[in-house]
């Protein structure tokens, strides 16, 4: 809940509060309109990201999320910052790579690459063993 303090203006320059008793031990923060605006617009933007970086995980999309993730972390830190303005273009950016990501194919990974390296050559010896198998068994049967 935010509340409005009286003020007035000083020959100087400076603003001068008039600040109850009973609001003296809590902490004070005087924001701008346009601080406040960015404040918004960046706020939005991180939960525009986060909830797209959601869906990807949901739908089990995951080729390329790790990168949109780190940027909305990155983005994370920049509001915490005070840095409204790279909160938001990164948030952009986070909420774009993950609405770009895919699911995982088969053989998308290295380790899934690998393993199917493993299973041609033994398939290879096996298909010929059969195949040699049966031609000298009919050649045989022909005799």
């Amino acid at each position: 809940m935010s509340t409005i303090l009286p003020f007035k203006t000083l020959q100087d320059g400076r603003i001068e509060f008039e600040v109850p008793r009973l609001f003296l031990w809590n902490m004070m923060v005087i924001r701008t309109q346009e601080e406040i605006r960015l404040d918004t617009t960046s706020k939005a933007s991180l939960e525009s990201a986060r909830s797209v970086i959601e869906t990807a995980k949901k739908e089990r999309r995951v080729t390329g999320l790790s990168e949109a993730e780190t940027l909305y972390r990155k983005s994370q830190d920049a509001y915490l910052r005070g840095d409204y303005d790279d909160a938001a273009m990164m948030a952009l950016r986070a909420k774009e790579g993950a609405g770009k990501v895919t699911k995982e194919s088969i053989g998308t990974t290295a380790n899934e690459q690998v393993s199917l390296g493993y299973y041609v050559g033994p398939i290879l010896a096996v298909t010929i063993i059969t195949a040699t198998t049966y031609l000298t068994i009919r050649k045989r049967k022909r005799r």
